[in-house]
């Protein structure tokens, strides 16, 4: 799996209001997204060890299915990032919390912390990462030749580049940056407005986006059985 960019990111939901949600886990399992949406494509390390872990829980497996369905003939979904583990979300947090750090020696922690807030998804609140319930995939368009649509990390230089709206990128690249949104959005997803391509269901994030005051899918980790 290629390497997480070091470039800022993040969620724009507040702390505060995510951690107000009360996640009712209701225990749907994690399933395999190459079987469940089999029009979805992949990268080609997907499955394979330190690839990308191509598992959703059901609920979102099945909404991101019928989102494949609906998408203009000429493209495809494809899933850069979908379910990770905990430990996985940590190693991300503390690459970006060190290298912040070397780079900012004389920052106090509780802004060190802060600021790697702002790069990758916390880990020590309340509220667990999208990534890590299961409820969240990252997707972009591609063509039938195999090409995008469209800027993805780690291509990213600006990240204001990857809001969902935004005047910077050439007016035919958002048109079809809104027609992936419609399209999750139709059945059921919401999105992370500083991350185009990022999309939830049923995590605290979702809630938030949403108007919920419960969610529900905590933490899972994958049953390797």
């Amino acid at each position: 799996m290629e390497p997480v960019p070091l470039i800022p990111g993040g969620v724009p939901e507040p702390m505060s209001a995510l951690n107000k949600v009360k996640i009712v886990e209701n225990g749907e399992p994690l399933v395999d997204m190459r079987t469940a949406c089999p029009r979805v494509t992949f990268p080609k390390d997907a499955g394979k060890p330190g690839g990308m872990d191509p598992f959703l829980r059901q609920t979102a497996a099945e909404m991101l299915h019928q989102a494949s369905q609906g998408i203009s003939d000429e493209y495809r979904l494809y899933a850069i990032s979908a379910w990770r583990s905990f430990e996985e979300q940590k190693e991300i947090w503390w690459s970006h919390y060190n290298r912040y750090k070397s780079e900012n020696p004389n920052l106090p922690e509780h802004s060190l912390r802060r600021a790697t807030n702002r790069y990758a998804a916390p880990i020590g609140h309340k509220a667990p990462p999208g990534h890590c319930t299961g409820g969240a995939v990252d997707i972009v368009l591609q063509k039938l030749d195999g090409s995008f649509v469209d800027l993805i990390p780690p291509h990213l230089t600006d990240w204001s580049l990857g809001h969902t709206w935004t005047e910077k990128i050439d007016p035919k690249i958002r048109a079809t940056r809104m027609m992936l949104l419609e399209t999750m959005l139709g059945v059921g997803f919401s999105n992370c407005r500083d991350e185009y391509w990022h999309f939830s269901y049923g995590d605290s994030g979702w809630a938030v986006r949403v108007g919920k005051k419960e969610c529900p899918y905590g933490i899972i980790e994958l049953d390797k059985k």
